[in-house]
């Protein structure tokens, strides 16, 4: 995947900027629940504040729909 995509998110085009300092100890906890999970830091960042954002129930209608369009199902 080009870099440029990974830009992209359910959401729309990843334009904004949040810099933010933690703790070692909280950094550590969210970057191996990241490499768990498959996902870089930034992407796990940005779908957990997607689901505290749009809500759980958006999130996941959104990546069904996308799940529904790569398998052939669904409209």
């Amino acid at each position: 995947m080009r870099n440029k995509d990974r830009r992209m998110s359910n959401f729309g085009k990843c334009t904004e900027e949040f810099k933010l300092r933690l703790a070692f100890s909280t950094a550590e906890i969210l970057v191996r629940r990241a490499h768990e999970n498959g996902m870089t830091p930034a992407e796990y960042f940005r779908t957990i504040l997607e689901i505290h954002a749009h809500g759980r129930e958006e999130v996941s209608r959104i990546h069904e729909e996308k799940l529904n369009r790569l398998l052939g199902e669904g409209k």
